[in-house]
């Protein structure tokens, strides 16, 4: 049987309103209870106001979940950065990776350091420097990891 493709989504978006503690918790709960069923793994991270994720595994459910996350009213400005075939996950141990990313932290990532510190924040990445923030995340740079 030929696995199906995998996928990756990644996207930014900002908080309808500021999110709790608990509801991240709940949010994460939720994906890591759901995600494994459908064969998604992925990344979340949380300035406080806005929101950097990447969903990977196969095409059709990566593609449904952004969908429905694209559709939930606690958040807005929805904006696909990548969206493309991967050759293998950068996520397979997580469920739903998450880190909370302090402004500090994100100024510290190099080649990002000026689009942070000119007040660029993750709405306004490109592909290049989304790229840059995932792998800050899998190298450790970013604190407040949980898997």
């Amino acid at each position: 049987m030929t696995q199906p493709e995998l996928f990756q989504i990644v996207y930014s978006s900002t908080a309808s309103k500021r999110i709790a503690p608990e509801e991240i918790r709940a949010i994460l709960e939720t994906a890591r209870a759901y995600n494994p069923s459908k064969g998604v793994t992925g990344l979340l991270l949380h300035d406080g106001l806005h929101f950097f994720q990447v969903l990977e595994g196969p095409k059709d459910a990566v593609e449904s979940l952004y969908d429905a996350i694209a559709k939930d009213r606690r958040h807005a400005n929805v904006v696909r950065i990548l969206a493309q075939s991967i050759p293998e996950r950068n996520f397979a141990d997580w469920s739903m990776a998450y880190s909370e990313a302090s402004p500090a932290e994100l100024r510290e990532i190099d080649g990002l350091s000026d689009h942070f510190r000119d007040g660029g924040g993750f709405a306004n990445l490109q592909k290049g420097h989304a790229k840059l923030l995932i792998n800050a995340f899998l190298n450790g740079i970013l604190g407040n990891r949980s898997a």
